[in-house]
């Protein structure tokens, strides 16, 4: 049991670090800490404080080290934490599924449906933090006047100057009449352009 889930949460940390370590690794990191576990209870079995600074200051980080190769420092200090993070919410969709499948024969079963939840959990999770991470604060100049937008970092948008080759930022019409207050710019050029629904244009 104790392998099961410490496997499942090594496979989880290995995605979310991008770890280059084999499956191999993972399971006899697992392994490791699975075995380590069962003789720090019966060590530490009467010391219950010096039983609680093994299990997770000494176990967990020894797994990690077994298991995925981790590198002293802040990106151990990351792996740490991101292994507590995963650890509440694997027990928390364990305990969910466990009140539909009651026989203790279905561990592997419950251990394997928490382990893709937790991830479809991960994945929603990071989805929102990238998409709050898409905007920024963008101070616009023209002449002597400014406004502040909001932008969208697009990485789908690839217009840039023909000439200067340099980026081009988009700007909505009411934007730009706001700032300009309909004065045209005394320089200025048309870039030419295709989109979704449009060749060309400019």
């Amino acid at each position: 049991m104790n392998f099961t889930m410490d496997a499942i949460l090594l496979i989880l940390l290995k995605k979310l670090l991008a770890c280059p370590a084999g499956y191999g690794r993972v399971f006899a990191g697992a392994a490791t800490g699975a075995a380590m576990t069962c003789i720090a209870i019966v060590i530490f079995r009467k010391t219950p404080v010096l039983r609680f600074v093994v299990f997770h200051g000494v176990i967990n980080v020894v797994m990690m080290k077994a298991g995925l190769g981790i590198k002293w420092g802040r990106e151990l200090f990351r792996g740490w934490v991101l292994l507590y993070i995963e650890s509440f919410l694997l027990g928390g969709v364990f305990q969910f599924v466990q009140q539909y499948i009651r026989r203790g024969s279905m561990f592997f079963l419950l251990a394997v449906i928490s382990y893709y939840l937790v991830s479809v959990i991960w994945k929603i999770i990071l989805f929102f933090s990238e998409k709050g991470n898409r905007y920024c604060e963008v101070e616009v100049f023209f002449g002597e006047k400014n406004d502040r937008l909001r932008g969208l970092i697009d990485t789908g948008n690839t217009l840039s100057d023909t000439i200067s080759n340099d980026p081009v930022s988009i700007i909505d019409r009411a934007s730009v009449r706001r700032l300009t207050e309909e004065k045209k710019p005394e320089r200025f050029r048309y870039i030419s352009y295709h989109s979704i629904g449009k060749k060309e244009g400019v």
